[in-house]
């Protein structure tokens, strides 16, 4: 009895991330944005008078990337978090926000210069300047659908912008303009 087979039809490959000019990149579509950007620093620290320059690559986040954010923030955060409701109960604004800044810093950015090591940088203002650079290639994307960098559907009236500045927190929060997602607010 001879059987015959239906052919097989072959199963498409499975999509796995690389750099754009990865091999497995090759041939799809380019998309109509680009998910890499160079920026420069160059910042003198007033903590230790050293002048730090060079130059990053931070990517677009992916869904993936925000949850990472998300879950690299409790770690940093000890499990805790900060509550203006219940002041003393869980972690300060300022450590929060900070350790917001740190999570996203060690997600977003995919090229770095050899002095950036977050564990050795002192002075704050240093990370807010980086921050502030990867956070305007991200609003980058929000401002090109129409919508405001950043505003996700919060309301920006005098009490919510007032409450942004506020406390510990409004210290960093005004070195990076304001351009924080809802995700990071402290």
């Amino acid at each position: 009895m001879n059987q015959t087979r239906a052919p097989q039809t072959p199963q498409p490959q499975q999509y796995q991330p690389g750099p754009p000019d990865h091999p497995q990149l090759v041939g799809m579509q380019a998309a109509p944005i680009s998910r890499f950007k160079q920026f420069q620093i160059s910042f003198r620290s007033e903590m230790d008078g050293q002048l730090y320059e060079g130059q990053f690559t931070t990517k677009k986040l992916a869904i993936r990337d925000l949850a990472a954010i998300g879950v690299r923030k409790v770690q940093l955060n000890s499990g805790y978090h900060f509550d203006e409701t219940h002041p003393g109960v869980g972690i300060d604004a300022q450590t929060d926000w900070m350790n917001s800044m740190i999570a996203h810093l060690e997600i977003a950015l995919v090229q770095v210069p050899m002095w950036f090591k977050i564990e050795d940088i002192m002075d704050g203002g240093l990370l807010a300047k980086v921050f502030e650079q990867v956070m305007e290639f991200e609003n980058s994307f929000f401002r090109s659908s129409g919508a405001q960098a950043g505003n996700s559907g919060r309301s920006q009236d005098a009490s919510s912008s007032q409450s942004q500045e506020s406390g510990a927190a409004g210290l960093v929060t005004a070195l990076v303009g304001g351009q924080i997602p809802p995700s990071l607010d402290p």
